[in-house]
């Protein structure tokens, strides 16, 4: 193995000089292969090792490609296994006698003395400083560069959604929409609804357009709605037409109501079915269509009145396809009224130690459920809030 800075500014046969080294941050090796060779004629060429003379490339180097002098040293990297961030002082190459690959990141004091001298001192001692590449995701702070297909697959996205989301903490902005970029869209979003409101707004101006509108077609539509509330209306006229159609009719129902209401903080996506439905028809509806809150079915009736709610439970439990729906629900249901305090609604909702509360306009009509993250959410600081585990949102 041998650090970057020992190669740089090394003649190769032919004369040339090392300037950098370039490798596609698609590669999904745990290792990337160093595939080209910048030189001091400005020119990229195929990395072919030390003592032998580069080949010419026949293609100019992607405008997306990484090179290590020039992004990694210095750049911002991800310790997934510590879970941490850092600076990248050096760069550990191996060269198994065909290809090169990057192997660690040197962290420590001594490589910047090794780059200070352009490898002369500071190569030998202790490596404790050196991290493992496969534990390793690098960050550019350029997140239009990350393409969109095709969809990158690389190790940052095997973390849980609540580490990645703490892990944006202790980067920039920039470097954080770089990151919501590189995972999946459903990833992407688990993680965008676990940020602070403040960095929500930031993180999202920098997203590609693609992407702003698939985060808010995935949102549970009470957090999508605080989230455009805070964006203003000139900026949610524009990210509204991005949103799938559904879920945009379900957002514009939720905007009518203020947010010091328990209306404003209910979701409207949920199970709602005819009373007089039976548990295959119910089964039907939930194959058709999963809400996002999927605890509880709630029965109205013809003028959309609640009725009655059973659990998700109690529907995959019953054994009669034919089973009237209302023979298993319970009418004895505590509802909140739609012009409620949001305050007074959620302690309302943590005192009933139930998942939700069904929130209903003036004539009894359902609107919606207020559930017990949005609950905590109201009740807790902000800070705290967006720590909370989310289970029904």
């Amino acid at each position: 193995m041998i650090f970057l800075s020992q190669l740089l500014y090394r003649k190769l046969p032919g004369g040339g000089k090392i300037q950098d080294f370039a490798y596609d941050p698609l590669d999904e090796d745990d290792y990337p292969k160093v595939q080209r060779v910048l030189l001091n004629d400005g020119q990229s060429y195929g990395w072919n090792g030390l003592n032998t003379v580069p080949s010419v490339c026949s293609h100019p180097l992607p405008e997306d490609w990484v090179l290590l002098r020039r992004d990694v040293q210095d750049g911002m990297i991800l310790d997934l296994k510590n879970r941490s961030g850092t600076r990248a002082n050096d760069l550990l190459l191996n060269n198994d006698g065909e290809t090169w690959r990057i192997a660690g990141v040197d962290t420590g004091l001594r490589a910047l003395l090794r780059r200070l001298t352009r490898g002369r001192f500071g190569r030998g001692g202790s490596r404790k400083h050196c991290l493992d590449w496969k534990y390793v995701e690098f960050l550019r702070g350029l997140p239009q560069l990350v393409p969109e297909e095709p969809a990158y697959q690389g190790k940052i996205r095997r973390l849980p959604a609540g580490d990645i989301a703490a892990l944006t903490d202790v980067v920039s902005y920039l470097h954080a929409a770089e990151l919501l970029m590189l995972l999946d869209e459903c990833t992407a979003t688990s993680v965008f609804q676990s940020l602070q409101p403040q960095r929500q707004v930031q993180i999202l101006g920098e997203l590609s357009s693609r992407r702003q509108g698939a985060i808010l077609n995935l949102m549970s539509p009470d957090l999508a709605c605080e989230l455009l509330s805070r964006l203003g209306v000139q900026e949610s006229e524009r990210l509204l037409p991005g949103v799938e159609s559904e879920q945009r009719e379900r957002l514009l129902e939720l905007l009518r109501y203020p947010a010091h209401l328990a209306s404003g903080r209910m979701t409207n996506d949920l199970l709602t079915l005819p009373c007089d439905a039976t548990v295959a028809q119910a089964r039907q509806a939930f194959a058709q269509r999963t809400p996002r809150f999927n605890h509880y079915v709630y029965l109205v009736n013809q003028r959309g009145e609640l009725t009655g709610m059973l659990t998700s439970a109690q529907l995959i439990g019953a054994e009669k396809m034919d089973q009237p729906l209302n023979e298993l629900a319970t009418s004895y249901v505590n509802a909140i009224p739609a012009d409620q305090s949001a305050r007074l609604a959620a302690y309302e909702v943590l005192r009933s130690q139930l998942p939700a509360l069904p929130v209903v306009g003036n004539k009894g009509e359902l609107l919606g459920a207020l559930t017990v993250d949005l609950a905590m959410d109201t009740v807790l600081p902000p800070a705290l809030g967006s720590q909370m585990p989310r289970i029904f949102a």
